[in-house]
């Protein structure tokens, strides 16, 4: 896929996903994408949603779907949603990603977040569990050998 074209600037101040010149991607090629982005895809269950849109930085290549609000005396404010892989096609992988993750049916991020943190937890303790086990045996090894034991 050729450089997108691009128009709009987002302004990525405050964000830690991205930080440069990052601008609405509308390039001819993504149009069908992005109206699909935004306006839904019933084949893989996509409501769409009005705040997506495509941006593309042009200083380092970096492709997201971003969320963008507008809104009136405080401006615009945009969050990162899906970061787009260099070769990822636009496709309805992705968008069956943003329904499996969408707030508005269901998605608890929260919940994810808690699940995450106990996979975590778990296999922190297992690692630490093994390290004891590998290390009394080592020591009983030891005291063995000597004929301590």
């Amino acid at each position: 896929m050729s450089a997108p074209a691009h128009n709009e600037r987002i302004d990525t101040s405050g964000m830690s996903e991205q930080s440069g010149d990052v601008r609405v991607w509308e390039a001819p090629e993504v149009h069908e994408f992005k109206h699909r982005l935004r306006h839904g895809d019933s084949t893989v269950g996509w409501n769409g949603d009005e705040q997506l849109q495509l941006g593309y930085n042009v200083e380092t290549g970096e492709r997201a779907i971003f969320r963008v609000i507008h809104a009136e005396g405080i401006g615009t404010t945009m969050r990162q949603v899906y970061p787009l892989g260099r070769d990822e096609k636009l496709g309805p992988g992705i968008l069956v990603w943003l329904r499996n993750h969408d707030s508005h049916t269901g998605y608890d991020m929260m919940v994810q977040l808690e699940r995450i943190a106990m996979e975590r937890a778990a296999s922190a303790k297992a690692k630490h569990e093994e390290m004891t086990f590998e290390t009394v045996d080592r020591v009983a090894h030891v005291f063995r050998k000597a004929g301590v034991v």
